[in-house]
């Protein structure tokens, strides 16, 4: 993954994290995106976690 585009995806989930919603940017919006590069294997590996968990807080479930 080029590092600017991993570090901006990573800005993003990390306001999601956070709770903070940014103007257009939404939990399925980042979630798109970061599927099309975990489809891809082109994403860190911290970082797919850190979406997983994004991906079951959407669906209700625990996050560790």
């Amino acid at each position: 993954m080029d590092d600017v585009l991993a570090r901006v995806l990573e800005g993003k989930v990390l306001a999601l994290e956070r709770g903070l919603h940014l103007g257009l940017l939404s939990l399925a919006d980042v979630l798109a995106e970061c599927r099309e590069l975990l489809e891809r294997g082109d994403c860190p590996e911290d970082l797919r976690v850190r979406v997983q968990a994004l991906q079951l807080r959407a669906r209700g479930g625990p996050v560790n």
